[in-house]
């Protein structure tokens, strides 16, 4: 390799670091000023994260997270009714479904049917 070749891939390396230098001490800077922010960011699971943390990623993980807040929410809620019931886990709703097929979402505290055509909107345990 020459060393003209040497010499550009090793300046766009050091350009390169420069711009990463710079964002990580503005976002230092943020989080130092800011702690919510600085707590914020430890708390974020960045392992699946690919490529940069621009304005959709950051949008997509929101996302995600917020599914899997309210698909774990409606499964806790499930399971309270279910121990509040005394149903076995393989109980079914009064519309014939199991339980956990109502585990999408909390709607206003119910639990609506996860069916399509099943107008089931609240998680009833038979008896």
């Amino acid at each position: 390799m020459s060393t003209e070749i040497k010499i550009s891939e090793y300046s766009r390396a050091a350009d390169q670091a420069l711009t990463q230098t710079r964002a990580w001490e503005t976002l230092a800077a943020y989080a130092t000023q800011t702690p919510d922010l600085a707590d914020a960011l430890a708390a974020i699971d960045l392992t699946d994260l690919d490529g940069s943390l621009d304005g959709t990623a950051i949008e997509l993980g929101l996302s995600e997270a917020r599914k899997e807040f309210e698909r774990n929410q409606a499964l806790a809620e499930v399971e309270t009714r279910r121990l509040a019931t005394g149903v076995a886990p393989n109980g079914r709703c009064t519309c014939g479904h199991l339980g956990p097929v109502h585990a999408r979402r909390v709607v206003d505290g119910r639990l609506p049917c996860g069916i399509a055509g099943c107008r089931c909107e609240d998680l009833t345990f038979g008896s």
